[in-house]
């Protein structure tokens, strides 16, 4: 792709002001977005033994109709979609791509062997590849920096309300009415949704909150190599890797780990894990997007230190929540790792947009999503039902399950040492891009407040 024009100036008389009720609807629409993003993404988990009996499939299997079916195409996809969306309205973009996935999950319902499963989810990701890169980079372009983890917080925190609404919707309408009645309904909330981001949601100008002067696009290919250059966005995005590892890991398997060891009911298995997991983290995304706000906006070292000190606690956490004796117990433990793990999400992608430059976030977003996509949700699911069906030789089921969660929780641990090495990097100052800056207080960094 040849180089573009440079972006229109944005300075301080032609950038674009907003009200906060105006903005606190954007966040609102999104964050609407995200649940049913994470709903129609999801619904799988709490479906996984009835379609394993209906379609006769192995734990990998499903491992791959759950992760890798979707990853694959959801990686990839979205790293050229997130190019698009820095170049073109985003608006169009994320509406489109809500019609394409809701239409895919409803096809979804519809199938009668692996393949055709295989295929459909597939298609799921490549609709809901242009949802998150794109409403990040368009969130960065609403909120100055200390600002920014609240609002990404907030509609970050939308996946796991998804993934409660997906583990009630689907344990509920599978039991009764079947798994392939779940995935119809869960497809239907899209299509409205799609109309009111088309038709009320504003494209913000690039750089509108970082009060840029002039700045411009480069090819794909060279917006890429800045990024990998840049230490500390490479190593967000292995962090990121790692924690959604952890957490598909979880989604995927947990409600089946509940109904083999601790014997609950499908529907009772996605009502306490969707709101174990989804409360737990949509409640630490929240609150930890509040507290970083108000950290950052006296040093932006915080959006990178907070995570930090958060992430230690989770391996131990993970480990009770998988070897407790009781389902009460298990679920506990789940939802308090689940919001400190939560906590971390708003500032470090808050931090992931600071330091890339507004001509390249929806990309920088997608080449996150490329890896993040592939290394969590691609290869967790499938790792664990590998690890499953390895143990259950001589474990059992149920105990086989437990090993293969209990081995995934091991990741929590390499999020921790990527997010210390991300701290360090932060705090030396690559800022904008990889340019050096002083990480204190939103001004000295050269970002003037919206």
């Amino acid at each position: 792709m040849p180089d573009l024009p440079p972006h229109p100036s944005v300075s301080a008389s032609t950038r674009a002001t907003y009200s906060n009720s105006y903005l606190a609807y954007v966040v609102s629409v999104l964050f609407l977005m995200n649940v049913i993003n994470y709903m129609d993404r999801s619904i799988i988990g709490v479906l996984v033994e009835s379609i394993k009996a209906d379609l006769k499939l192995s734990d990998t299997q499903i491992g791959l109709l759950s992760g890798v079916a979707f990853a694959l195409i959801y990686a990839t996809a979205g790293l050229f979609i997130a190019r698009v969306s820095d170049l073109h309205d985003r608006r169009i973009i994320m509406s489109g791509a809500v019609v394409i996935w809701s239409a895919m999950t409803a096809a979804t319902g519809l199938v009668s062997s692996f393949w055709q499963f295989f295929l459909a989810r597939m298609s799921v990701g490549i609709g809901e590849s242009g949802a998150i890169p794109t409403a990040n980079a368009m969130l960065a372009d609403y909120f100055a920096p200390h600002r920014r983890p609240l609002a990404i917080g907030i509609v970050t925190a939308g996946a796991f309300f998804g993934i409660l609404a997906g583990s009630l919707l689907g344990g509920y309408v599978g039991e009764i009415h079947g798994w392939r009645a779940a995935f119809i309904i869960a497809a239907l909330p899209g299509f409205p949704l799609a109309a009111l981001i088309f038709f009320t949601v504003r494209d913000p100008p690039r750089g509108n909150s970082d009060g840029f002067a002039r700045y411009e696009y480069t090819s794909m290919a060279a917006s890429i190599l800045t990024l990998l250059g840049n230490r500390t966005y490479v190593l967000f995005v292995a962090s990121g890797a790692m924690l959604t590892f952890l957490m598909f890991g979880l989604a995927g398997w947990f409600p089946a780990f509940l109904m083999r060891v601790h014997g609950l009911s499908q529907s009772a298995s996605g009502l306490y894990f969707g709101l174990a997991l989804g409360l737990g983290t949509a409640g630490g995304m929240i609150g930890g997007g509040y507290i970083s706000s108000i950290l950052a906006g006296r040093s932006l070292r915080w959006l990178t230190l907070m995570p930090v000190l958060l992430s230690l606690s989770l391996l131990p956490l993970f480990e009770l929540a998988i070897f407790a004796p009781q389902a009460s117990m298990a679920l506990i433990f789940l939802s308090v790792a689940s919001a400190l793990c939560g906590a971390s999400y708003g500032p470090v992608l808050a931090a992931m947009q600071t330091v890339i430059s507004p001509s390249m976030r929806a990309t920088g977003a997608g080449l996150s999503g490329l890896v993040v996509s592939s290394v969590g949700l691609g290869i967790a699911p499938l790792i664990v039902g590998m690890l499953s069906d390895a143990f259950q030789g001589s474990l059992g089921s149920g105990p086989g399950l437990q090993r293969a969660l209990a081995f995934s929780a091991l990741a929590s641990l390499a999020a921790s040492i990527c997010l210390y090495w991300a701290d360090r990097s932060f705090k030396r100052g690559f800022m904008m891009a990889g340019k050096p800056g002083k990480c204190s207080k939103a001004e000295p960094l050269g970002l003037e407040e919206a």
